[in-house]
């Protein structure tokens, strides 16, 4: 996979953990409509999918760690809902997947 296809799947998870956020459907919910409107390759929705879901079941985990992060005073809820979700599964990417950079 290529670098601008990494950018392209970490984008695509960034945009599905935002929607998730927001509407509380479930990742399968949010997942099936994200890609009804959204034409990719396989190799690119495959790892979004896998950094979207990962970072889902790792919300509580990637939560604390943003948390311990933040200034004293502020809570993840404080930031805006994308910049958040961009944290969480760049959080989920850094601490557990192992795809290499680019």
């Amino acid at each position: 996979m290529t670098g601008k296809e990494k950018r392209r799947a970490r984008r695509h998870a960034c945009l599905m953990m935002f929607q998730y956020e927001m509407t509380g459907s479930s990742p399968q919910e949010v997942a099936q409509r994200y890609w009804s409107d959204v034409k990719e390759t396989p190799s690119v929705m495959e790892m979004a999918n896998a950094l979207f879901e990962g970072a889902v079941k790792s919300l509580d985990r990637t939560t604390d760690i943003l948390s311990k992060c933040l200034r004293r005073g502020w809570k993840p809820s404080r930031l805006f809902s994308l910049d958040r979700s961009i944290l969480k599964v760049a959080i989920y990417e850094l601490t557990e997947k192992s795809f290499s950079p680019a």
